[in-house]
């Protein structure tokens, strides 16, 4: 009788681990996607800022190109 009862205790025992396991695998799984999602976000906001960026570099290289233009030195003291 006690070894059937450990056979038991045992089988019950591997069905809640494996009840775990699955559980655990599930979550691990939604993390995983998740995660891959959060890096593609994350890498399209770095091009974004960089785009930014280097439209900041090129409108201020335009505006030295126009106050350096003939005439144009009176346009840029009024905008300062």
């Amino acid at each position: 009788m006690q070894a059937e009862d450990d056979v038991g205790a045992m089988t019950r025992r591997i069905r809640l681990l494996e009840e775990d396991y699955e559980q655990t695998s599930s979550r691990l799984t939604t993390a995983s996607s998740k995660l891959e999602e959060a890096s593609k976000f994350a890498e399209e906001s770095e091009r974004y800022v960089y785009v930014a960026s280097t439209a900041l570099i090129d409108g201020r290289r335009l505006l030295t190109v126009v106050c350096t233009l003939d005439g144009a030195g009176i346009f840029c003291q009024t905008c300062s």
